[in-house]
């Protein structure tokens, strides 16, 4: 069997083809991925994967194509004239080599591996585990660019097994029918193949005349001369000149996270970015802020704010009754009890004021001493209750006050002072209990700072009275402030109660006893004819008087005995 060779060398991809597709076909990418075409018929080079249910979005992007069990592909691009960019290969040989389910998002790769990105932004896991091979039939690579960082083929059959191959005699350049033309990123100058400069590349071979060398979009690089095709900006990266040999990390303060970026992304308000070349930007920490775009650092929220969430544009103020006073807090501390604070935003509590109490902490006022109660001193947890014989009328008081004359407190913590019940007094301020009117004297109302005599023609022999007595009949009283009454002596007599002098009995009247209401006639046959008697005296001989009450006896010559009522001789 006759066995025609190619041998192609492109930036360390090897390509060794045969006729007959007896041979295994590999070929081999960077000179360290090993691609398996064991499986796939040579009419069927790019065909194309089927559905594969169990692949799911990487980085958000849907894949248009998923892969059996036996084959992967990259991307879902999909090349010209017909052809499919994808490269395949046997699970069974290099099971390794791609990882497309379930998740691509921010890989981490083993040992051995490096993870590797496209143009559509996906993640993919290389390995460099697989063997070499060296025998690839009937394929012949028509076209080789770059995305990314990895490296596509579209792949074409061959019509005829017998159509005339090349031979590749020397790294790096395609022979035919031994004539040289220059390799991709080379340019024929005289009879030397030149490499275009570094920020140019050239993606065709038999290229002539330095003309040839293409300036790198913006966005791509290469920074190494002889490139067939331009290297993509990395995330992080940036490049907004075309022509460059390489691309200049995004600043402090901003980010790009997609490939082949010609300019960066400011950071948004609540984040920030504090080294050059980042693909993402940070959230401030708790207890920070960052108020503009495009910063590199975030600002502590300032004393009397807080941030308790990462991210934030802004600082909260600490609620009323609570407080901070230093930077970068992410909470407030409660005001302490004896403190508050009435607005947001505070570095500190305030003392409540005097006549003023706080016994809770967290709070945004003090409450007023009750009435009954007081306190003197700023910052106060509780109130003080007045002590008895002393009052606080309204609430906030800061001391409180002596009952007046007349009144008392018998208790401590009252609002108001008691007047002195009727029939007691007290003459000083401050006073926890009241004084009983003594014997002969009287109040008469409540709230009295003194008592009263009893009047003259009264008295009152207990203590503790509203009122005085009016002597009773037959007796009297002339001095004020009376304990007890007189009797009228025998010969006078009060008739009515209250007086304050006895009346003697009248001529023709007389009493024989003290403390009498009224006085007795003179029975008849006596007499009196003068004021305040204490007996009457009896007619003379030879008088009589036959009525009572008499001042006189009639003269009568037939009386001859003393006391004659009538006048006869029997």
């Amino acid at each position: 069997m006759k066995l025609f060779v190619i041998h192609v060398v492109i930036a360390g991809l090897t390509l060794l083809s045969g006729v007959n597709g007896e041979y295994t076909k590999y070929y081999r990418l960077d000179a360290r991925i090993l691609r398996n075409f064991s499986d796939v018929g040579e009419q069927t080079c790019c065909k194309e994967c089927t559905a594969y249910t169990n692949c799911q979005s990487i980085n958000y992007n849907m894949l248009n194509h998923s892969c059996e069990l036996n084959y992967e592909h990259v991307s879902g691009l999909t090349g010209k004239n017909g052809h499919q960019e994808y490269v395949y290969m046997d699970k069974a040989h290099c099971s390794s080599l791609f990882t497309s389910c379930p998740n691509m998002c921010n890989l981490t790769c083993a040992a051995n591996q490096k993870c590797e990105r496209t143009s559509n932004n996906l993640q993919i896991c290389i390995t460099t585990e697989c063997d070499p091979s060296d025998v690839i039939p009937g394929i012949i690579p028509e076209e080789r660019r770059e995305i990314g960082r990895s490296i596509w083929f579209r792949c074409t059959i061959p019509p005829t097994r017998s159509r005339q191959l090349y031979t590749c005699n020397t790294d790096g350049q395609w022979v035919k029918h031994s004539e040289c033309q220059c390799w991709y990123g080379t340019y024929l100058n005289g009879d030397v193949c030149t490499e275009c400069p570094a920020g140019k590349h050239l993606p065709h071979i038999g290229s002539v005349g330095s003309g040839s060398c293409i300036n790198c979009s913006a966005g791509y690089y290469t920074s190494n001369l002889g490139q067939g095709w331009c290297s993509i900006c990395p995330v992080g990266y940036f490049q907004s000149s075309s022509g460059q040999s390489s691309c200049q990390p995004c600043p402090a303060g901003r980010y790009i996270n997609v490939e082949g970026a010609t300019s960066c992304k400011k950071c948004p308000a609540g984040k920030y970015s504090e080294t050059p070349g980042q693909t993402r930007c940070s959230n401030c920490t708790v207890g920070y802020f960052q108020n503009s775009s495009g910063q590199s650092s975030c600002q502590p929220c300032p004393v009397g704010y807080f941030q308790s969430s990462s991210g934030q544009s802004s600082c909260q103020p600490c609620p009323a009754g609570t407080y901070i006073n230093v930077e970068g807090a992410t909470s407030c501390k409660e005001c302490p009890a004896g403190k508050y604070s009435e607005t947001p935003g505070q570095t500190r509590c305030s003392n409540c004021t005097v006549g003023y109490f706080q016994n809770c902490s967290g709070q945004s006022s003090c409450q007023p001493c009750p009435a009954g109660t007081y306190i003197n001193v700023e910052g106060a947890t509780s109130c003080k209750e007045c002590p008895a014989g002393k009052y606080s009328e309204t609430p906030g008081q800061t001391g409180c006050s002596n009952c007046t004359e007349g009144y008392y407190q018998s208790s401590s913590g009252q609002s108001s002072c008691q007047p002195c019940p009727a029939g007691t007094y007290i003459n000083v301020e401050g006073a926890t209990s009241c004084k009983e009117c003594p014997a002969g004297k009287y109040s008469e109302t409540p709230g009295q700072t003194r008592c009263s005599n009893c009047t003259v023609g009264y008295f009152q022999n207990s203590s503790g009275q509203s009122s005085c007595q009016p002597c009773p009949a037959g007796t009297y009283i002339n001095v004020e402030g009376a304990t007890s009454c007189k009797e009228c002596p025998a010969g006078k007599y009060s008739e009515t109660p209250g007086q304050t002098r006895c009346s003697n009995c009248t001529v023709g009247y007389f009493q024989n006893s003290s403390g009498q209401s009224s006085c007795q006639s003179c029975p008849a046959g006596s007499y009196v004819n003068v004021e305040g008697a204490t007996s009457c005296m009896l007619c003379p001989w030879y008088t009589y008087q036959p009525s009572s009450g008499k001042t006189y006896c009639a003269p009568c010559l037939l009386a001859h005995s003393e006391g004659s009522t009538s006048c006869s001789l029997f």
